[in-house]
């Protein structure tokens, strides 16, 4: 019997996905995870998100509430839970870029989307100033991916 996390839509994600998600982010040293949010906080980003967001994202999210630092030489900043409906309302992604949800940055310019278009939850990376579809550029096919590319050292700027 495998054990599951529930998430909003229903679906459950692997508790290894979200566990190695957890695992490799603790590991780096300069990388701060969030403590775990309040579920009002969690009920925030459900309402907000109307499903858009990713079952492993979400799952990942009941046990850490963002994080922010160095991951190898990317600087990485996970919003937290309650900032993320203020961050896209405040960047207007709705009107510039439909069907991105900003779940974070690199604190340098360049934010980091979920790119719901075509429900798979890919990870854009796309500049703040200018923000379009056109400008995105892919940085993983999943948040589990976008994790692993990230400690893994793999650049996200190729």
């Amino acid at each position: 019997l495998e054990w599951r996390l529930p998430t909003q839509s229903g679906r459950s994600s692997s508790p290894a996905n979200v566990m190695e998600i957890s695992s490799n982010l603790s590991k780096e040293k300069q990388f701060s995870l969030g403590g775990k949010p309040s579920e009002e906080h969690l009920n925030i980003i459900r309402e907000f998100s109307s499903g858009g967001l990713p079952d492993n994202y979400i799952s990942f999210m009941t046990e850490h509430d963002g994080g922010e630092g160095f991951i190898g030489d990317q600087y990485v900043i996970l919003y937290r839970a309650a900032e993320i409906p203020g961050h896209n309302k405040d960047y207007e992604i709705e009107r510039l870029a439909p069907g991105f949800i900003l779940f974070g940055t690199n604190g340098g310019g360049e934010a980091f989307v979920f790119d719901t278009r075509e429900g798979n939850h890919s990870v854009a990376m796309v500049p703040f100033i200018g923000m379009s579809h056109g400008d995105a550029t892919s940085v993983g096919d999943s948040f589990s991916d976008f994790v692993s590319r990230l400690v893994g050292r793999e650049s996200l700027f190729e």
